[in-house]
């Protein structure tokens, strides 16, 4: 996800190198009555620019690059997006971390949300005084089965020497900030509920 940003922001730089190209090729075409040129000229550009949209106020352009990435992966999958998503204004939880339990939890949400009927995935997270609790629902018309070890829901993938790591991966994360993660089922509804501690307690 880091190399992501890192790459956004690479192009966002070299579309900032060529503005004053663009603006000169508008104007001249703008100033020489050629409007149709102009306008259509205008629009290639705009949806150069809509390919990087990364919309969102989370509070850290790797977790707003994160959500955007995801929530293009709903809208094209016809999934009910909600989300109220921030990262904590304070304390020692680092991002990378965050990015993990958001990559993770999302990117699983839409594989269950997208084989359900009435498909949704909601996207939270909560401060309460030293506690940060990141929240997923989405939709599942399955039945979890948790595995004894672990405690955590077995993979449903058919290699599942290959997959399965996300949710170990999310644990490890709340546990370096002596928080834990929970993942239960109410119906048709899965929750993920990660908490961290913000401050060393």
């Amino acid at each position: 996800q880091i190399q992501a940003v890192e790459e956004n922001y690479m192009v966002l730089r070299g579309m900032k190198h060529d503005m004053n190209h663009h603006l000169m090729v508008f104007k001249s075409l703008y100033r020489n009555g050629e409007y149709e040129e102009a306008l259509s000229y205008m629009e290639h550009w705009k949806e150069g620019l809509s390919e990087l949209e990364i919309a969102g106020e989370s509070g850290s352009p790797v977790t707003d690059i994160i959500l955007s990435k995801k929530r293009k992966e709903a809208e094209s999958a016809g999934i009910f997006w909600e989300e109220d998503f921030h990262v904590p204004t304070h304390g020692r939880v680092e991002i990378p971390d965050i990015g993990i339990v958001l990559s993770n939890a999302l990117s699983n949400a839409l594989t269950a949300a997208e084989k359900c009927r009435k498909p949704f995935l909601k996207i939270s997270s909560y401060m309460n005084r030293n506690t940060y609790l990141i929240e997923v629902r989405n939709s599942f018309d399955g039945v979890l089965v948790f595995d004894t070890e672990s405690g955590l829901p077995e993979t449903t993938k058919g290699d599942k020497g290959a997959h399965g790591y996300g949710l170990s991966n999310m644990k490890r994360a709340a546990q370096k900030y002596n928080g834990m993660l929970t993942l239960r089922q109410e119906d048709q509804e899965v929750i993920l509920s990660v908490m961290f501690m913000v401050e060393k307690i």
